[in-house]
């Protein structure tokens, strides 16, 4: 549900939002021939900002932000040679903590990390040469307890506790 309680809905077939007034479902699916519909239509989290702002995470292309005004999608990706950028194109969780900041868990692309008073995207991965790294890249869920704590939940190598104030 987003701040105006309209119901949003991620399938494998496109994006879906129920209105809270009309009852009417709209549907939004990528269109090869416009740049700013969703950048596919395998939906894997939907998340709304503390400022409005719809992240959508999908199974392949990337991530997508939401112009509700426009009914515009604005598309994120990984690119090779931009070291700020996704980690992965398949994003498997979104999660906003306390202070606002994105977190994105990805499928084999660890955890990336965006505050917007920052620069670019910081990325948090599986190093074997670390024992304070993440157990694993394949992220399956996000939370941040009431002590600030962040615990990733991974797809194959169990649940990380992270202390964020200390990195470990």
């Amino acid at each position: 549900m987003d701040k105006k309680g309209n119901l949003w809905i991620g399938t494998d077939k496109g994006l879906k939002v129920v209105s809270k007034e009309t009852g009417n479902i709209i549907t939004y699916k990528h269109d090869p021939n416009n740049i700013y519909s969703i950048s596919d239509d395998n939906i894997t989290s939907i998340i709304e900002d503390n400022y409005g702002i719809l992240w959508i995470g999908t199974r392949s292309n990337g991530l997508n932000t939401f112009d509700r005004q426009t009914s515009k999608f604005f598309s994120y990706h990984r690119s090779e040679s931009d070291l700020s950028s996704l980690s992965a194109d398949n994003v498997s969780y979104l999660f906003i903590d306390r202070a606002d900041i994105l977190w994105v868990g990805t499928y084999l692309g660890g955890v990336n990390k965006w505050d917007r008073t920052a620069v670019g995207i910081e990325l948090y991965r599986k190093n074997p040469f670390d024992i304070n790294s993440l157990s694993s890249n394949q992220i399956r869920c996000i939370f941040q307890d009431s002590h600030s704590i962040m615990w990733v939940g991974t797809v194959d190598n169990g649940l990380n506790k992270w202390d964020i104030a200390n990195n470990k």
